[in-house]
This record gives structure tokens, C-alpha cells and sequence, in this order.
């Protein structure tokens, strides 16, 4: 069975054509990496063919779960964002380090979208990932505070330490700031 991802762009007319995927769970199960859990996400993409090049243009809208960074729990996240790939046709390897430039040989027929789309959503993941406060999971924010190291339970505050030599007396007292 082919993917719906896989698109032969060989036969279409020069010019812009749509093209809409519904990326859920058994998408990223096709992919090893942990972060995303669970998603649906929509995605339309214009693929814009000329001569020389296509043009991939990408609308992500959706939900993804991911784990909370406080408490590890799945949350969901809001994605809505776009990106652009350009694929340009050549027989010739080039060392260009461009992220939104792929090159492929003249002979190809068709393009897998399933990796770039993947992609998208990953950076898509915002840098900081928690629940707003006080819907954390509160069984874990207590153990975690059980391990909380403080200036009283910080194994490394001996007050009764030997005499220090009055060079590194100064210095200790950053350590506190």
C-alpha cells in the first residue's frame, strides 16, 4: 500500500497544488523519539512545481502530548505554525548546508513528505514544556521536593569544618550567593 505521504509529482502540472495529511498516533509510532506521545495535527501543504525546483509550503495546526517538564506527566501542547522546503533538482552533489534546501537527482519521480512533516512538528515542540500552576501532578511535585537540596540538608555545608586558610575564606562566601 502506498503512503499518503509519498507524492509523484512527475505527472503534475508546473504550477501550485494542495495537499492535506491528518498526522495521528500512528504516525509518530514510525518514529523513535520519545518527546511527542500522542498527536493530531493537520497539515496542508502547497507544493508549488516549476521547472527546476518544488516549492513545499507547510500549515501545521494541532495538539501534541508531550511531558510536562515539572512533573513528567503527559500534557497537551497547541502547535500552529508553517515552514518551507524547497527541493531543487540536480545531478550534482553540493556541500550548501541550507536546513530549508534539499537537493535530489534529476531522475526522481516522486517525494516522501513524511520526514519533513515530522520534523516541523519536533521544532514546533516549544523550549519549555509545563502545566500551568497547580495542575501538575501533586504526588510527584512532593517527592520531588523531598529531594530538594537546601543550604539545611545540603550534605556539602559542614559547619564544622576545620580551620580554612584565610585565602579561601573569601571565596566560600560565593558559594552561599
Amino acid at each position: 500500500m502506498r503512503s499518503p505521504f509519498v507524492i509523484p509529482f512527475v505527472g503534475l502540472k508546473l504550477g501550485t497544488h494542495r495537499y492535506e495529511f491528518e498526522v495521528k498516533d500512528e504516525f509518530f509510532s514510525d518514529f523513535d523519539y520519545t518527546e511527542i506521545q500522542h498527536g493530531n495535527v493537520h497539515v496542508v501543504m502547497d507544493l508549488n512545481k516549476s521547472a527546476t525546483m518544488l516549492v513545499l509550503t507547510f500549515e501545521l495546526t494541532g495538539t501534541i502530548t508531550v511531558p510536562c517538564d515539572r512533573c513528567l506527566e503527559d500534557m497537551d501542547t497547541q502547535i500552529k505554525t508553517s515552514f518551507r522546503q524547497i527541493i531543487k533538482f540536480s545531478d550534482t552533489e553540493t556541500d550548501e548546508d541550507d536546513d530549508e534546501l534539499t537537493y535530489v537527482p534529476t531522475g526522481e519521480y516522486e517525494i516522501d513528505v513524511k520526514q519533513y512533516i515530522f520534523n516541523f512538528i519536533a521544532l514546533s515542540i516549544p523550549a519549555r514544556n509545563a502545566h500551568p500552576d497547580g495542575e501538575c501532578n501533586p504526588e510527584t511535585l512532593k517527592k520531588l521536593n523531598e529531594y530538594l537540596i537546601s543550604e539545611e540538608r545540603d550534605p556539602s555545608n559542614n559547619e564544622e569544618e576545620e580551620e580554612i586558610d584565610p585565602r579561601w575564606a573569601a571565596l566560600k562566601s560565593f558559594r552561599k550567593n
